[in-house]
């Protein structure tokens, strides 16, 4: 006969203790593992993008150097009612040197002299964390509220690291915002001058059987009434338009604060920076003052300011970075024609009842230089101020 064994409360005991060991967790030990986890998370990370996360680092160390100099200068004006007299409206970065005995250092010529500061406000000017040296790699302004504004020019990973309402000075080389419609150009530094590389497109679709009229809107032509060829393109203005109904050369028109049409000359200025001879040639290399004719052929300066592959098969080609396209025309009755063909951009200079123009061609190397009534309608390329 076989006889069961019975379970006593001992058994049943063991068996729940042993269900506690296998389900239960105190809470140290969660936490405990929570911890690891984390540890170990940021070690992948680091070492996946290691470089990112060494950015990070550093732009949080120049967000608290610019907390830093903002508490000092606000101290010292306290104590002082003003601000260090090199401290003005204009962004300046600040000199990386400390105090002499003097009070104050002579080697700061051109850059904020925070050297003010320090001891009593500041043991040492702070400077960024990649800075060399003789730079501290942050600039000190103040507002039109006499408030300070710091910015962190080094920040990394896109990041802008600043402190209050900072004007950043433009750097020819980076994307410029309009702010009227937030589309953005890029620009290109040529000889001393920094050109858009992209034609103005701003403003509201009229159909080429509207003439643009003086009336607070900008108004644009788009190659065939389709707004596609403006976004590719750039717009197509009549010359009043575009000079938004002023007569000066060199005005802003219809372009960017801090921008403007350029003169006649100043497109002069662009040819010869790319090889164009000065005064007048003769044929068949004409030169820059040369008129209404085709100009530039032996540096084939037409070639160097179009985009890439819109010359023809003639290299090299678009070397200058201006990208000019071919965008093609408006004409007085009305129609569109030349896309892929020819691009002409006016001049904010005149010439009695007419104003100069310039012409790119897929068929020619050279830079056209042309007068021409005021009522076409051609691109615009803006010009930094």
């Amino acid at each position: 006969m076989i006889t069961k064994a019975k379970r006593g409360r001992g058994f049943n005991h063991t068996l729940t203790s042993r269900k506690n060991l296998v389900s239960g967790f105190t809470l140290l030990e969660i936490l405990l593992v929570i911890g690891i986890i984390a540890v170990l998370a940021g070690i992948v990370i680091l070492a996946i993008n290691p470089n990112r996360q060494l950015a990070s680092v550093r732009n949080t160390q120049r967000k608290s150097n610019l907390a830093e100099i903002n508490k000092a200068l606000y101290q010292y004006y306290i104590d002082n009612s003003r601000y260090p007299v090199s401290v003005t409206s204009t962004l300046t970065e600040i000199c990386n040197t400390g105090a002499t005995t003097t009070g104050h250092s002579l080697s700061c010529v051109g850059l904020a002299d925070l050297s003010y500061l320090v001891p009593t406000y500041l043991v040492a000017i702070p400077t960024d964390p990649q800075s060399t040296a003789s730079s501290t790699k942050y600039s000190v302004m103040k507002d039109t509220a006499n408030k300070i504004a710091l910015y962190a020019g080094q920040a990394e990973s896109n990041d802008t690291v600043s402190l209050g309402n900072v004007v950043i000075p433009f750097v020819c080389g980076s994307t410029l915002t309009d702010t009227r419609d937030s589309k953005t150009y890029t620009t290109v530094l040529i000889g001393t001058q920094c050109w858009m590389q992209q034609n103005l497109n701003v403003g509201t679709l009229v159909t080429g059987v509207t003439t643009q009229t003086d009336n607070s809107v900008i108004e644009k032509y788009c190659y065939d009434n389709s707004e596609a060829n403006c976004t590719t393109y750039g717009g197509l203005y009549q010359w009043d338009e575009m000079m938004n109904y002023v007569t000066t050369a060199g005005a802003q028109g219809i372009c960017l604060t801090g921008w403007h049409v350029p003169t006649d000359e100043e497109y002069k200025t662009l040819e010869v920076a790319l090889g164009m001879c000065t005064d007048r040639g003769s044929e068949p290399n004409l030169c820059a003052d040369d008129s209404n004719n085709e100009r530039g052929l032996i540096p084939r300066v037409g070639d160097q300011l179009k985009d890439t592959g819109l010359c023809g098969g003639r290299t090299p080609c678009g070397t200058s970075g201006f990208q000019g396209l071919l965008a093609g025309r408006y004409w007085t009755d009305g129609s569109f024609m030349e896309l892929g063909l020819v691009t002409r951009m006016w001049t904010s200079s005149e010439l009695s009842s007419n104003a100069w123009r310039r012409d790119l061609s897929l068929s020619f190397a050279t830079v056209g230089r042309y007068t021409v009534g005021k009522n076409s309608g051609f691109s615009v390329r803006c010009l930094e101020d």
